[in-house]
Order: structure tokens, then C-alpha cells, then sequence
């Protein structure tokens, strides 16, 4: 095995555990929602990275090199990250987590929506029909008009376009930078942003509930380094299938946490999202449109 495939074996390894555990990581962030402000949630968890992340930082570089590189790039892919985090916990307070998992899979379709306009690329026939198919998913799952649908559905979609945008300039950055350092800044933006916030909503915690978030910032921390890592191993159009796997450990978190299985219909439309989402991660890796436009350019 040569070098390249290694390194795209380790990266896509490194993925599927990043995006399975962050199906644990928002089990954690919605059972703590029962009980703790969203708020008070985000900051814990980010200043909980941003502690954990600094430590092994200063284990491993130099003061020196703890200099930001690319300011605008990290500002930018820390507060989509944090805008995602805030949205999709707060769908999860209404949402079954699978449901709200399916919905910000909806972001390979929004980024092929945007691409003529954003990235001055053409959309083929067979994308448009994925996209179309992939949004009839997404409305499947959300049902808008019917009980199912509330403006948590809206904000799960938010979460997956910001988490889309996200992925494409974490792939710019991980040329530069690396995965400890990327994840610190993300953290660092998290924890002020909240922090600034945290005044207006605090509550005192219960024990468990500290423990609870304690754990959160450590699984949290594990999945922001593996992905970001699996990032700088390979090209992010090659990762993109292999998202979809938090669909699956979605559900399965969804079930053995909360009870909560997704009715048929559910079932038809997160089909139709992975068929369709996968497919043009696919194509687009091998045509080097849309996703794969994630390679930096500056």
C-alpha cells in the first residue's frame, strides 16, 4: 500500500469515528437540554476544549508557534461551527436526534444550489435530479404543514448548511495548520461567544448534570481532532460518504437514550438523503465539482 492510500485509509478511518461519535456527543447535548439552558450547554462544552485542546498544545508546540496563522479562515470556521452547534442542539430540544441528524444532511444539496452562483461551476442533469430527490427526503423527515414540522426543523437545517460551508474551509485550513491548534481557535470563538451570553441564562447545575458536561467536552474534543485530522489526510470529497455514517449511530444513540425510532415515512426519507447525498459526494470527487472544491485555493 503506498503512501497516498494509506493516508486516505487513515483518513477515512479517522472520519467515520469523528462523525459516530458525534452522534454520542449530541445524545449527551440533548439529554442535558431536559434540565440545562442551550446557552449554558454550548459554553461548557467549548470551554471544555478550549482547556483540553490548550493542554495538549502546550504538551506538544512551542509557545512561539501558538501564533495564529489565517485569522479571517479560523474566525470564519469557528463561528459557523458555533452557529451549528447552537442551532442543532436547540432542534434537538423538540426533534428525535436522528431526525434533526437526517435534516443537516441536507447540506450537500445546498451546496449544489449554490455552486453556479458561489463557485462558478455548472450542475449537470444528474445532480439536479439528486438534489431534487435528496430534498424531497429532507421534506419527508420534516413534513412541512403537518404536526411534524416546527422551526426546529429550520434550524436543523441551518446547522447543516453552516456545517457544509464549514467542512470546505476546515479543508483550506488543515493545509497550514494543525488539527490541535484549528481545534483551540474553534474552541476559544465557542466559549467567548456563549460566554458573552452566559450572564443572561445561567442556572445553577446539579452533579450529574456537571458530570454530564464534563464528558461532553471530552467527547467533543475527540471528535473536533479526529475529523479535523481525517481532513488534512485526504481530499474532503473522498470523506463525504462516509458522514453519512452519523445518520446510523444517529439513530442508534436516538433509540437507546431516548426510546425514539423513526416512523416509515422517516425511514423513506432519510433513504432517499443518504441514496442521494452519497451520490453526489461521489460524483463530485471524481468530477472535482462541489465538494471537492474543498482543496484550498489560496
Amino acid at each position: 500500500m503506498n503512501k497516498n492510500k494509506n493516508n486516505k485509509l487513515i483518513g477515512i478511518l479517522l472520519f467515520s469515528f469523528a462523525v459516530s461519535i458525534a452522534s454520542v456527543q449530541a445524545g449527551i447535548a440533548k439529554h442535558l437540554t431536559a434540565t440545562v439552558p442551550v446557552t449554558e450547554i454550548v459554553w461548557f462544552r467549548y470551554t471544555g476544549v478550549f482547556i483540553i485542546t490548550g493542554l495538549l498544545a502546550l504538551f506538544r508546540f512551542k509557545l512561539s508557534k501558538l501564533k495564529p496563522i489565517q485569522i479571517k479562515r479560523q474566525i470564519l470556521r469557528g463561528s459557523l461551527m458555533v452557529i451549528a452547534t447552537f442551532t442543532f442542539t436547540t432542534a434537538t430540544t423538540v426533534m428525535p436526534l436522528a431526525n434533526a441528524t437526517a435534516v443537516i444532511f441536507a447540506y450537500p444539496f445546498l451546496i449544489v444550489l449554490a455552486a453556479p452562483i458561489m463557485l462558478d461551476e455548472k450542475v449537470d442533469r444528474n445532480n439536479w435530479i439528486a438534489v431534487t430527490v435528496g430534498f424531497l427526503g429532507v421534506l419527508l423527515v420534516i413534513r412541512p404543514g403537518l404536526e411534524g414540522f416546527t422551526w426546529h426543523s429550520i434550524l436543523a437545517l441551518t446547522a447543516g448548511l453552516c456545517w457544509g460551508i464549514h467542512l470546505l474551509v476546515t479543508r483550506q485550513l488543515t493545509a497550514n495548520i494543525d488539527p490541535i491548534l484549528l481545534a483551540l481557535s474553534t474552541a476559544f470563538i465557542g466559549m467567548v461567544v456563549a460566554g458573552v451570553l452566559m450572564p443572561f441564562v445561567w442556572e445553577p447545575l446539579k452533579l450529574n448534570d456537571f458530570f454530564l458536561l464534563i464528558g461532553l467536552a471530552f467527547v467533543s474534543s475527540l471528535a473536533q481532532i479526529t475529523a479535523i485530522a481525517a481532513c488534512a489526510q485526504c481530499e474532503t470529497s473522498i470523506l463525504a460518504p462516509f458522514g453519512y455514517f452519523e445518520l446510523i449511530s444517529g439513530i442508534t444513540v436516538g433509540f437507546f437514550l431516548f426510546g425514539d425510532l423513526p416512523d416509515t415515512v422517516t425511514w423513506l426519507g432519510m433513504s432517499a438523503i443518504l441514496i442521494c447525498g452519497i451520490y453526489i459526494a461521489i460524483l463530485g470527487g471524481r468530477k472535482r465539482v462541489i465538494v471537492g472544491r474543498a482543496r484550498p485555493t489560496a
